[in-house]
């Protein structure tokens, strides 16, 4: 356990160069205020059940969430309205106050108080419902009949030819037609943190058996289409959308093995991790480092007795933590790690360990694993923690395309150092792409969004003004819209400069090596 007080915040505290209580008075309003605060704090959180500390609703699902909400946010405003009685007159208006602010309220009720809008809206102003917006919105269908370019021309040229658009729609038609493939905006919403993971791995290893027919039902040359799809957040966010949880296999671990791995090393892992016979993922970042490879504290040293590579995570802050897959669905993961012979560090190499037992899925022996729990987005990819003790990886599981370690302990060098950042350098050269699509979602969202909202009138007899037609409103959209085009465009100038310079790379020429790596 921590102490009960950071000796970072208790030097920070007593460095400080002024009166904390004068300053709490005057944000407070006064010392008669803070006291009246601070008494009614006391108040609310000593009641039994009120303050449950940090994370009480990290691992609820949604009803819970807010049925706890509901229970404990009734009993605070029992309390709240009994204020005057218990403590004084005037001190029921405060703790409506506080009760309607995410201060003391925000203590009780972390994820927001269901009543707030009854006390904050609801009350103050009673207004009508608005009445139902028809099936097109006027404002969408006006802004789309002024269009003063050829629609689909630009569709076109942003999917790389009309034959591309044709081939993306027809690929479209055949995921989403598929029963429980599409279930409209929202279907997550309500779902618990487990049931959303569940939920993914299912309709994604549904949605990756249609993939990987979609040769034998489209015709050839569509699989290759269709595993691009369900690895980008396009038509896989439609069906899953808050993240793949088989991402990281086929982009990272996948990609890893083709990139580092000989061909001894495909013949014996590509088939099966195609087949999905195992899970892989790529486990790089620790809890002390992530992209800063030199930093990276996870340790690999041979032992040329066994032949094998001894695995250990020395500290809690070279404890791998955040790679996606790891938390549940992965039974492997490449794993960077400080090659070690006969105590000296030859860098960062990359290898494949074993996590769990394929027969039973239980963690093998050496290996802490587990999940990191709800995060802010990607709540569908279970990403997780791994710590290794004296964890022992046969040699043939070092990615030795470029270096290799041999029976004996000697080590051949790499023709290049910087080979081994193939499999980041890839996934950079991909997250473009991701970037592209990420913010052609929210410039759609908030154009269409901008027409059909309206605020204020600037003419009494005329209706209320467009948001879109504001000069405010343009200058923050425009921007975006025109940085979309100019990412799409340089995202693609990016991947074909890297399938040129890895296709020379493959044929030893690696003087455009520099242009990945720092592009």
């Amino acid at each position: 356990m921590a102490p009960k007080e950071n000796v970072d915040i208790a030097k920070e505290r007593k460095s400080c160069s002024f009166d904390k209580r004068e300053l709490t008075w005057l944000l407070d309003g006064g010392r008669d205020a803070s006291e009246r605060r601070k008494r009614m704090e006391e108040y609310i959180l000593s009641q039994p059940g009120m303050y449950e500390g940090i994370g009480a609703y990290d691992f609820l699902s949604h009803e819970d969430r807010y049925t706890k909400s509901i229970e404990k946010g009734a009993k605070m405003l029992q309390l709240c309205l009994k204020a005057d009685e218990v403590l004084g007159d005037g001190y029921q208006y405060e703790a409506m106050r506080m009760f309607n602010f995410p201060t003391l309220s925000g203590a009780v009720i972390p994820d927001g108080n269901p009543f707030n809008l009854h006390f904050v809206m609801f009350l103050t102003t009673l207004t009508e419902f608005a009445k139902m917006a028809p099936e097109e919105n006027v404002d969408i269908a006006k802004e789309r009949k002024s269009c003063s370019f050829d629609k689909r021309e630009l569709t076109w040229l942003l999917d790389g030819g009309r034959d591309a658009s044709e081939r993306r729609k027809r690929m479209e038609e055949y995921i989403l037609s598929q029963p429980g493939m599409y279930e409209g905006i929202g279907a997550y919403d309500f779902l618990s943190h487990e049931d959303r993971y569940t939920k993914s791995i299912e309709k994604g290893a549904k949605m990756l058996q249609l993939c990987l027919k979609a040769d034998e039902v489209l015709g050839d040359g569509y699989q290759y289409e269709a595993m691009r799809m369900f690895n980008f957040p396009t038509l896989s966010g439609a069906v899953i959308p808050d993240g793949n949880p088989f991402n990281l296999h086929f982009v990272m671990f996948l990609t890893t093995l083709t990139g580092q791995g000989t061909l001894e090393q495909q013949t014996e892992w590509l088939g099966r991790a195609w087949n999905c016979e195992i899970i892989g993922t790529y486990a790089q970042t620790e809890i002390g480092h992530g992209t800063f490879l030199r930093g990276l504290e996870t340790k690999a040293e041979y032992d040329p007795t066994t032949e094998e590579f001894v695995f250990n995570t020395p500290r809690l802050s070279a404890t791998k933590w955040w790679p996606g897959s790891l938390g549940k669905t992965a039974n492997y993961a490449i794993v960077p790690a400080h090659l070690y012979i006969h105590g000296v560090n030859y860098g960062m190499h990359t290898f494949i360990v074993q996590l769990r037992r394929e027969e039973d899925h239980t963690s093998m022996p050496g290996i802490t694993i587990g999940e990191i729990g709800p995060k802010y987005g990607m709540n569908s990819n279970d990403n997780g923690f791994l710590h290794l003790k004296n964890v022992r990886v046969p040699r043939k599981n070092m990615m030795m395309k470029h270096a290799q370690v041999l029976p004996d302990g000697t080590y051949v060098k790499p023709q290049n150092a910087k080979l081994s950042y193939g499999t980041m350098i890839f996934v950079r050269v991909v997250i473009s792409q991701e970037v592209v699509m990420q913010l052609q979602k929210a410039v759609t969202i908030a154009v269409r969004y901008s027409a059909v909202r309206r605020q204020s009138k600037i003419e009494p007899e005329e209706a209320e003004v467009q948001v879109i037609d504001f000069v405010t409103q343009q200058f923050k959209l425009f921007p975006a819209i025109a940085s979309v085009f100019a990412i799409h465009f340089a995202a693609a100038a990016l991947w074909d400069d890297y399938l040129e310079v890895t296709a020379s790379m493959g044929d030893g020429n690696l003087d455009r090596l520099p242009e990945v790596l720092f592009s």
